[in-house]
């Protein structure tokens, strides 16, 4: 947007299915988040190197 030219909005849809296929859970969401050339220069989150210490 204008007014946050940093952020984007991603799009995301989830569906949790039985083991015999059945949808039990479905919805859409939208999430923003940092466009790369201005998303943080480190990395947010754990390593598996991180969690062992």
């Amino acid at each position: 947007s204008k007014s946050k030219p940093q952020w984007g909005i991603v799009k995301v849809r989830t569906r949790g299915l039985q083991q015999d296929g059945n949808v039990v859970i479905d919805y859409a969401r939208s999430v923003m988040v940092w466009k790369r050339a201005h998303a943080p220069k480190r990395d947010l989150f754990p390593t598996k190197q991180a969690d062992a210490s």
